[in-house]
């Protein structure tokens, strides 16, 4: 079993390559939180997205933020296929 993790906080944001790698897996980038490491393993994608009430995020409170939930969905498009190459190998 190979994982992988894509890192999505890198130091020039938004990055086109990162959000069309996410559209192309049915993954909606303007819920996503840039602040983590998505997970490639046994082809699925598992990653943290905002909860949507009535089309907006949900505030737990201000020290913790918005709500947020992990969400696991099929890989359908490698991202080395859109140029992310600093994909990092794990367990």
């Amino acid at each position: 079993m190979t994982t992988q993790y894509v890192n999505l906080d890198v130091p020039v944001l938004p990055d086109a390559d990162r959000i069309k790698w996410m559209e192309a897996n049915g993954i909606d980038p303007y819920i996503v939180p840039a602040a983590q490491r998505v997970k490639i393993e046994d082809g699925k994608i598992t990653y943290k997205q905002f909860v949507l009430r009535n089309g907006a995020k949900t505030l737990v409170n201000r020290e913790e933020g918005y709500e947020k939930e992990t969400v696991t969905v099929p890989l359908k498009v490698k991202p080395e296929e859109f140029g992310i190459v600093e994909v990092e190998a794990g367990e």
